[in-house]
């Protein structure tokens, strides 16, 4: 397994609980004024609501971050278009992530099929943390050779997951209300793994949006595409 880590801080046990407190549970077991099966209980009750207090303060926190969040600016380019690189999202938000304490880190592992899976953690500095990952075939397009085929793949893979991690939006392009452009390769890949994320029902989404395949929606409607899954996303919870 490879690693692709920013900068995670893993809670310590040292945080989960009152010195104060265990101590006196130990003393109380120790002086047989409390049955090991009670101290048990209780340090179990113990984990269970400093966990709600950790997975209260990740959640209030990204609360407090969305509205900041800005639209990532698109400066890489494909020949279907421009679309927002990983470094161009990075440079948009580490500083506004960091401020509220989280951090996301990355793992890879091999998947059925030949595929690659990119395993993305997003950590707040109170301890809890969410887990998310995709499965994606290897970017075998171009001359790619068998290492950039992987590293291209596990870049896709760690945009991919931020984006979904914090809802980004990459701005849209100065285009009129009747422009017939598709979405970009780029895009289709977005909304791929973003329907697969909320297990979307693709035929549903085709249907509201007129088309018969991803690249068949227009650069207009690619908003709507995602307001729509994320919909399904928030229904699911």
């Amino acid at each position: 397994m490879s690693k692709h880590d920013i900068t995670i801080r893993p809670a310590t046990a040292a945080e989960n609980y009152s010195d104060d407190a265990l101590m006196q549970v130990l003393a109380a077991v120790t002086r047989g004024d409390m049955p090991i099966d009670t101290m048990e209980r209780l340090v179990a009750l113990s984990e269970r609501m400093m966990e709600q207090k950790r997975r209260q303060a990740f959640f209030a926190a990204l609360a407090r971050l969305t509205p900041k969040l800005p639209e990532i600016q698109k400066h890489g380019t494909s020949h279907h278009g421009k679309y927002a690189r990983l470094e161009d999202i990075d440079r948009a938000i580490r500083p506004l992530i960091a401020e509220e304490g989280f951090a996301i880190s990355f793992d890879t592992q091999s998947a059925e099929g030949g595929k690659v899976r990119v395993i993305g953690r997003l950590s707040h500095s109170e301890g809890h943390s969410e887990i998310k990952q995709i499965d994606l075939p290897l970017d075998n397009s171009g001359s790619k050779n068998g290492a950039q085929a992987v590293i291209s793949t596990v870049a896709y893979g760690r945009r991919a997951l931020t984006k979904m991690f914090f809802n980004l939006i990459e701005a849209g392009e100065d285009i009129d209300g009747n422009d017939p452009t598709n979405i970009t390769d780029e895009q289709v890949k977005d909304l791929e793994t973003l329907a697969t994320e909320v297990k979307a029902n693709k035929a549903s989404l085709f249907e509201i949006l007129g088309v018969k395949e991803w690249k068949e929606i227009l650069a207009r409607d690619y908003d709507k595409a995602v307001r729509a899954l994320e919909m399904k996303r928030r229904v699911q919870r």
